[in-house]
């Protein structure tokens, strides 16, 4: 079982976050558009247990489970991701075992290596610009922010999805 550990802020300027990267000797991982389609069972028992089953297409494709949220100062959750050589063929056979897709959304996502913290800038369409750092533990992420000059006060604490069924959801009222 692996644990994700991990904050959310939002950004104004995601391009000053990336110089900041850069001065700091951060490597780029790779960048690029994502596609994410959540699939849950048919009532729903995956997202009323918080949980969630993703398939994502980032060029490469990786089908990810994650847990429950943990409570505490940082989104903890048991995570496990494998990945796929074919996302269509994929997602076909989630259809075939009865789980449907229940939400889906594109982003586009840069990932960088900061010492053990792994930091995401992401750029989500009808939402804006976000900054995830994962790392091992509280204090890794915490070093990570400072150094990249960020307020952990501004973290946030819920998914994209949380986030975009909310504005959807706004949208419609």
């Amino acid at each position: 079982m692996g644990m994700e550990t991990e904050v959310k802020l939002a950004v104004g300027d995601i391009g000053a976050v990336r110089r900041t990267l850069r001065r700091l000797g951060a490597l780029r991982i790779r960048a690029g558009a994502e596609s994410n389609v959540l699939f849950d069972t048919p009532d729903g028992r995956l997202n009323r247990a918080k949980s969630a089953l993703r398939l994502r297409d980032a060029g490469a494709g990786f089908l990810t489970f994650k847990g429950c949220p943990l409570p505490g100062a940082y989104k903890r959750r048991e995570e496990i991701e494998i990945g796929v050589s074919d996302v269509r063929r994929t997602a076909q056979l989630l259809r075939r075992i009865g789980l449907k897709p229940s939400f889906s959304y594109r982003k586009r996502r840069e990932e960088w290596a900061l010492g053990v913290c792994h930091v995401c800038l992401d750029t989500v369409p009808g939402l804006g610009r976000f900054v995830e750092v994962e790392g091992p533990s509280g204090r890794s992420i915490e070093r990570a922010l400072g150094r990249l000059g960020l307020e952990a006060a501004d973290r946030i604490p819920h998914t994209y999805v949380d986030l975009l069924t909310r504005r959807r959801a706004g949208r419609r009222s």
